[in-house]
């Protein structure tokens, strides 16, 4: 259901998904999510697909950009046929009958995860992976742990630890302490 409003494509060639979290049964049910979107970049390539789309079938900011020759929106049983085609496609006998791409999800999940291991790591990084993926950060740390690297006895910054846990400098002889009268 991905419509020509969702997509934010810049003048450099990269883009945006908007992505809506929620059904809108669910945001009538739970105001309080109600509205709730993220972003989530997309690659030069898909960028670049989708703005051939639009403009070769003239679509408006309402249109659905992906439909059946009807019209009407792909289904998701449409959606996993279409996937599993592709597959059989690209794919040799061996890799089609290995879990290689086997639900549509493989792609979202790898996308997470090249994120994660091609980042610096940092927790502000691993916080916009998991907005992007939307997902909180434990769930993404417990899910992708995989892509997640521990720094080696040689990377860890042993200075700044030392510095945030030093005790502040004590003067040499003792200050004299008030006496009760």
């Amino acid at each position: 259901m991905l419509r020509v409003r969702d997509v934010e494509l810049a003048d450099d060639g990269t883009g945006w998904l908007v992505v809506h979290s929620l059904t809108q049964e669910c945001r009538e049910k739970d105001s309080d999510h109600a509205g709730t979107v993220r972003r989530v970049p997309v690659c030069r390539e898909l960028a670049a697909i989708l703005k051939e789309e639009t403009l070769r079938r003239d679509l408006r900011p309402d249109d659905t950009i992906f439909v059946l020759d009807n019209g009407r929106p792909l289904t998701a049983q449409v959606y996993r046929k279409i996937w599993q085609q592709a597959r059989a496609a690209v794919l040799q006998a061996h890799e089609r009958n290995s879990p290689l791409g086997r639900h549509v999800s493989a792609l979202r999940d790898a996308r997470i995860a090249a994120w994660l291991k091609n980042g610096d790591q940092t927790a502000a990084h691993i916080l916009a992976v998991a907005e992007c993926a939307g997902m909180s950060a434990p769930r993404l740390a417990e899910r992708f742990a995989r892509c997640l690297r521990r720094l080696t006895r040689d990377e860890f910054p042993w200075d700044r630890l030392e510095a945030a846990l030093a005790l502040p400098d004590l003067p040499s002889e003792p200050t004299p302490t008030a006496r009760r009268p």
